[in-house]
């Protein structure tokens, strides 16, 4: 018998530098025997040459050729099943420019792609697959064109963020009508989905647990970095709150606050000397990072962006408990699930104290009790609720 089949199409690749939750799940998957076909955000001549994205654009390109080729990467797992990466060209990109940002583009662009879709879904053996698991509207008349069962994984309120397009946002009410499954990451995110009467499943992030256990170096970024270290791993954008980390770092000034991830948005003019910028690194290091740090923190600025930061479930909580650092989060509804392992704050004053309080309240017992609770959150577990879900469509 065939191993089931599903194509999965991301805004995301499947391998940045701080990997994200569907392709956790389409990892889950193939280790559940089945084969997946994963498409990332096509790239277009106009991603060349923004300076933001040329980087990318460049990789993605030569990833497509690679393609055309016959060089594309597939990742075999253990059970048998497989993750193959499909990056293609778009002739005519949507994107939040003018000319590019209209619904035209965006109910076509996949008929001219490079290399096209439609014949290589055909040409790899793909033509039978169970579903189409997205996790952005961009790829809703994608879905049609397949003809197979619709799979939205909703994760953000993406009108919350300035890049995209009204357009994009317009698409999205159509992807609660028509999908066959909405999966939402938060309890917050089912309330944006109106009257739909088909089909929803809740399904938070998760974390892989075996990759926090072991011995780790420590890295060289963190060498002269005197300890205790507070660490924040993920992106830096417009939702951090900088009031309460600048609280705390000027409280506690014995302690060094390390921030680990891409920065996408402008910075304070001056920042503590006690607070460290190290940028993004590869997923794979995040665990070494974690090992060699005394706590772990998720500043975000609830009052500022109260509609997009109520409706995270931010995949760094599971990351932190799974390598037992205790915590201290902004205060939310999804936060609160696991208020028994998380100190949680509401304002900069209390930030700053809950720094302080889970350092000198650490334990054995506690650091245990949160990794057998990560341990709860697997994103095996997660696929297998997926894997249940999509054969019963």
């Amino acid at each position: 018998m065939s191993p089931p089949q599903v194509i999965v199409a991301s805004a995301h690749p499947y391998m940045p530098e701080m990997r994200l939750g569907t392709s956790y799940l389409a990892e889950a998957l193939a280790n559940r025997g089945w084969d997946v076909l994963y498409l990332d955000q096509p790239t277009s001549l106009l991603h060349l040459v923004h300076p933001r994205s040329s980087g990318i654009a460049r990789r993605k390109l030569g990833s497509a050729v690679d393609t055309v080729r016959g060089r594309e990467r597939v990742f075999a797992t253990p059970a048998g099943g497989s993750v193959r990466l499909l990056s293609v060209a778009a002739w005519w990109p949507h994107v939040n420019v003018p000319v590019f940002r209209n619904a035209f583009i965006l109910d076509r662009w996949w008929r001219y792609t490079y290399p096209s879709i439609m014949r290589y879904v055909v040409a790899s053996g793909f033509s039978d697959a169970r579903a189409l698991l997205f996790d952005s509207p961009y790829f809703h008349s994608l879905g049609g064109a397949l003809g197979v069962p619709t799979v939205y994984r909703y994760a953000d309120r993406i009108q919350c963020f300035p890049e995209v397009t009204p357009a994009l946002v317009d698409k999205q009410q159509a992807v609660f009508r028509d999908a066959a499954l909405v999966v939402h990451t938060s309890k917050a995110l089912l309330d944006d989905l109106g009257g739909r009467e088909g089909k929803t499943l809740y399904l938070p992030n998760g974390v892989d647990i075996d990759r926090f256990y072991g011995s780790w170096d420590e890295p060289e970024e963190l060498r002269g970095i005197a300890r205790p270290r507070i660490i924040y791993a993920g992106t830096i954008g417009p939702w951090f709150d900088w009031a309460a980390l600048g609280a705390a770092a000027q409280a506690s000034p014995h302690l060094q606050f390390v921030l680990l991830g891409k920065v996408t948005t402008d910075l304070p003019q001056a920042l503590p000397a006690n607070v460290h910028l190290l940028g993004a690194v590869p997923f794979a290091r995040i665990p070494s990072f974690l090992a060699h740090c005394d706590a772990g923190v998720i500043p975000f600025d609830v009052a500022a962006m109260p509609e997009l930061v109520n409706a995270i479930n931010p995949l760094k909580l599971y990351e932190y408990c799974a390598a037992g650092l205790p915590v201290v989060s902004y205060a939310s509804a999804e936060i609160e699930a696991a208020a028994g392992h998380v100190r949680l704050y509401r304002t900069p004053g209390e930030f700053a104290e809950g720094v302080k309080a889970v350092l000198a309240e650490e334990t054995a017992s506690a650091r245990e009790a949160r990794r057998a609770w990560a341990d709860g959150t697997s994103w095996r577990q997660r696929g297998e609720e997926l894997e249940r879900a999509i054969l019963a469509l």
